[in-house]
C-alpha cells in the first residue's frame, strides 16, 4: 500500500521500514529486502516494478 500511495516517488530503506514496522531500523534491512524481493516476483504481471535507487532507496514506478 505504501509504494502504490508514493507511485514514481524515492523511498529510503530506513523510511519503508519504519513505516511498515512502527520502528527505527537499527542497521539490518534484511527484512526489508525479502518484503522487497517477495513484492517483485508479486507484481511482475501488473505492468509496475520496484526499482531500486543506488544510495537512496526504493520507487514503486510503470514498466517502461
Amino acid at each position: 500500500m505504501l509504494f502504490a500511495q508514493n507511485e514514481d516517488k524515492t523511498m529510503s530503506a530506513a523510511y519503508i521500514y519504519e513505516k511498515v514496522w512502527g520502528r527505527e531500523m537499527l542497521g539490518d534491512d534484511r527484512a526489508l529486502q525479502q518484503r522487497i524481493s517477495s513484492l517483485r516476483e508479486k507484481i511482475e504481471e501488473s505492468g509496475y516494478v520496484i526499482a531500486t535507487v543506488r544510495g537512496e532507496g526504493y520507487r514503486f514506478e510503470r514498466k517502461p
